[in-house]
């Protein structure tokens, strides 16, 4: 039963949408538009939003601080200094 359930849900979100946006015509999965949905909620401030938002964060591996990136660059930045400089 639990696999049927599990088919059923995946199912679902899967479904393509028919939508408008911008004049264009386009179509979506609900697990897309469930997702901007969820974001422009969070952008609003919305207490839930930006709860779940941190949840799936973490556990997709986001980094929203943008602090990994930042250390990334200051790490290359080093290694390429010191790699440049004359011996």
């Amino acid at each position: 039963m639990f696999a049927d359930v599990k088919r059923l849900f995946e199912d679902a979100l899967k479904q393509k949408v028919p939508l408008t946006r911008n004049g264009r015509r386009m179509t979506l999965a609900k697990v897309e538009l469930g997702f901007e949905q969820l974001a422009n909620q969070f952008a609003k401030g919305d207490r839930h939003a930006r709860r779940d938002v941190f949840t799936y964060s973490e556990q997709l591996g986001i980094d929203l601080t943008g602090k990994a990136e930042a250390l990334k660059k200051r790490r290359w930045h080093q290694t390429t200094r010191r790699s440049s400089t004359p011996i």
